[in-house]
């Protein structure tokens, strides 16, 4: 993936939360139904992370 390509990434995700902080729980629940319509779910679905999280490592919370 490019440097643009990321960059575009994350500025989607940003407006996405911006936009979900802006609208009632049945909307930013419809718009998600919507976006993930077509869906396959047995493929790996890319998310932006800041770090590696150890398979071992204990969870809180």
């Amino acid at each position: 993936m490019s440097y643009i390509d990321a960059l575009s990434n994350r500025l989607f995700l940003y407006l996405v939360a911006i936009a979900e902080q802006q609208m009632p729980m049945p909307l930013a629940n419809a718009f998600w139904l919507e976006a993930l319509r077509d869906y396959e779910i047995d493929r790996s679905l890319s998310l932006p992370f800041d770090h590696y999280r150890v398979s071992d490592e204990q969870r809180t919370g």
